[in-house]
């Protein structure tokens, strides 16, 4: 019981992400005045373009992406199967 909420909790902040940039856009897009609507959209624009990378990813946000790796392969289960594996 307790895997599976944890396994919910890591598949939400997956999908969370990608549903909190739609509904940002979403937002931008329809409730700000359009000076402001530009800017938030030029600004969501520049960071897709030129995300901030650090030289060397934090230790707690490779931690993160284990963990939710982890419950993503528990929660979508999926089986190779080759044709020809010689070929691969």
């Amino acid at each position: 019981m307790v895997l599976k909420l944890m396994d919910n909790i890591a598949i939400g902040l997956w999908m969370g992400g990608i549903h909190f940039n739609v509904l940002a856009l979403v937002v931008e897009l329809f409730y700000l005045p359009h000076p402001g609507a530009v800017a938030a959209l030029l600004m969501h624009l520049a960071l897709t373009v030129f995300p901030v990378v650090e030289e060397e990813p934090p230790a707690w946000g490779k931690r993160l992406a284990a963990w939710i790796v982890c419950a993503a392969q528990r929660s979508f289960p999926a089986t190779v199967q080759f044709e020809d594996e010689a070929a691969f």
